[in-house]
């Protein structure tokens, strides 16, 4: 009736939003379909490799930094897709799936208490790291003994009071830099 009316110059086009009864029979005979078709199409493909793409490796199930590296790519990924104006189609068949995957590997890295395993980690490094700043600096300070060798010799007073500054200064330094290390 539309097709027939001396307004069907200012209505949709045939293969646009749905404006006629037999848009789907017209676009399918001459193999051609609609935008939001198509993205259903493409949606509905993507959601189907969801699964193989971000399952969890069962070869690398038990390793903390794969689960936390995996963690990370899945939730740029998902804010990618939510990124822009998705549709619902989108969000229920890729989105969705997504979010299901992302809880999975949040579940795995908690059962296997990677958090708490990198911060033992760092901790330790720090420790090291201290132990080394302390060796290094008691290597570097003068030996006293044979200071107070010279000074008993008969060295003058300021020698004297120069190595003892300078030996407590090593001291003072050591003892914050252990206070340091204690309280972290």
């Amino acid at each position: 009736m539309l097709e027939s009316n001396e307004l069907g110059a200012l209505t949709e086009s045939r293969l646009g939003q749905k404006c006629f009864v037999d848009d789907d029979n017209y676009s399918n005979a001459i193999s051609l379909r609609g935008k939001k078709y198509h993205e259903k199409k493409r949606t509905q493909a993507e959601g189907g490799t969801i699964a193989s793409i971000w399952a969890i490796d069962p070869t690398k199930e038990d390793d903390c930094s794969y689960l936390q590296e995996r963690l990370k790519e899945l939730q740029n990924a998902i804010e990618v897709q939510l990124s822009g104006n998705p549709s619902a189609s989108r969000i229920s068949d890729v989105v969705k799936p997504m979010k299901d995957f992302e809880a999975q590997y949040k579940n795995k890295v908690a059962k296997l208490k990677c958090v708490e395993k990198e911060a033992t980690v760092e901790l330790q490094k720090q420790k090291e790291d201290t132990l080394a700043e302390i060796n290094k600096a008691s290597a570097s300070t003068p030996d006293l003994a044979s200071a107070g060798s010279e000074i008993t010799k008969g060295g003058s007073k300021t020698t004297k009071y120069l190595m003892y500054g300078i030996g407590g200064i090593v001291v003072a330094v050591t003892l914050i830099i252990v206070i340091k290390a204690m309280k972290k």
